[in-house]
This record gives structure tokens, sequence and C-alpha cells, in this order.
């Protein structure tokens, strides 16, 4: 069960919480700039992307309890049950990760949520380990903008494809996937464990600002501020300080 008070406490929002897009814009916004992701424990070796199915308690107790950060099944599963807490009508979803040649990786290795209302689906993803979106975006064709990035979803066969435009650079792939629920499912197979991964390589953290995220890649630190984004090499004393103001907010 998830303790809907100290979820809502951890990530500041103090206002009503009811099944309304008004609350999920909030609690989507509130959730990236309070908890960020952090992939310090797949480093250490004791966490799999393949445990999605492990007791969720053991994510929230991490995330809420201990107020640290995770990757993206630990922050994104838990918030799934809290929006189903909420009343809201979701789906889990597993995708295909784009990389910066413009392609999609041929395999699973994140996890995000559709939201049902009135008949239109939401995607939701507040465990994304770069740049992203702050807001949950209408999965409809089209091009949507948000703190001066653009989005766009473009529908191709069967998948639903995302690609992501900052003000003052070129359209990039997020990610693909299928809109099928993978909830109740124990059959998925990550490809992110493997070692040649970025994500086994180097710390990956992110978090949200109220303008814009901070995204940490070994040490490359990207900032994206009102759609303007920048990419920087930091030495080792600023790289202590970008981890510490990722992490610790």
């Amino acid at each position: 069960m998830i303790d809907r008070s100290a979820y809502l406490e951890r990530i500041g929002h103090t206002g009503t919480a009811q099944p309304d897009l008004a609350t999920l814009r909030s609690l989507h916004k509130r959730h990236m700039m309070s908890i960020p992701f952090d992939n310090t424990d797949v480093l250490a070796g004791g966490l799999s992307l393949n445990d999605l199915n492990r007791d969720v308690e053991l994510s929230f107790r991490k995330i809420i309890e201990d107020a640290r950060g995770g990757i993206c099944f630990e922050l994104n599963v838990p918030f799934q049950l809290l929006l189903d807490d909420i009343g809201f009508d979701t789906m889990r979803l597993v995708v295909e990760v784009g990389n910066e040649d413009g392609y999609f990786n041929d395999h699973f290795s994140h996890v995000v949520i559709a939201v049902v209302m009135s008949g239109n689906y939401w995607l939701a993803d507040v465990g994304f380990g770069r740049p992203s979106f702050i807001e949950p975006l209408a999965l409809r064709p089209g091009i949507h903008e948000q703190y001066g990035c653009q989005y766009e979803i473009v529908q191709r066969n069967r998948y639903h494809e995302v690609y992501r435009r900052p003000h003052n650079g070129p359209w990039l792939p997020l990610y693909r996937f299928v809109l099928e629920d993978v909830s109740r499912s124990d059959s998925i197979v990550f490809g992110s464990d493997d070692p040649e991964t970025l994500m086994c390589q180097v710390p990956v953290c992110a978090r949200a600002t109220e303008r814009g995220q901070l995204a940490l890649l070994g040490r490359q630190l990207v900032t994206v501020v009102n759609g303007l984004e920048s990419s920087t090499v930091l030495t080792k004393l600023d790289y202590a300080e970008a981890v510490s103001a990722i992490l610790q907010g």
C-alpha cells in the first residue's frame, strides 16, 4: 500500500488530490522537482531494472521514507500506485529509448505511465535520466510545447514515438512504445542491465527545476532553462557540487 499523505508531503503537494488534469500536472511537476533520478545503486551492483516486479514497498521506503532518488521503475511504479490511489485510471508501459544518432534502441530499457481521462491518454514519466518533459504530455499526434521545449508525438504503425527539441537544438527521439499495459506482467525482459550501457557505466542523476531541468551524465552537465539547453564538461570540484545540487536539491 502507498501512504498517500507521506508521498504528497515528500513531493510538496499541498493542494487537493483528485483525479483531474490540474492535479496530475501538479503531482508530476512536484515529483520531478522533489525526487531526483539517481543510478547510484545500479553502479554499486545492488539493483537491476529486471527487478521491476520486486516489492514496491522497497522503492517507496527508499524514495519517500529515506528521501533518496532512484531509477525509472523506483520512481514511476510508486507514482503510478499513488495515481491509482487517488482515483486515476493508469497503464504501465515499457519503452525503447532513443539515442543521439536519431534511432531507437531495440530493447526495453525504461518504464512510463499512461493516464486515461475522459477517453484521452496522457503520458507521465517522472523517472527519466536525461532532459524530458516536466508536465504530462497529451498522447495525441502533433507538436506540444512546455517551458520553451517542443515535443512531438508520432504514431507509426503500432508505435507511439516521442521526440523532443530544445529551443536552441535539433529534434531527437526520447522513446517509443506500444500502448499495452504491462502492470501485471512478469515476463518483460530489459536490456539496460548490459554492462555496456551508459546506465551501468557512469553516474546519472537528474532533477527538474521550476523552468527546466538539470541532468548529469558522467561529468557532462546538461542544463535546460526556458527551453535553452547547454552542456558543460565539469571539473572534479564542479562535478561534486553538481551532484550535490541535483541529489539534495
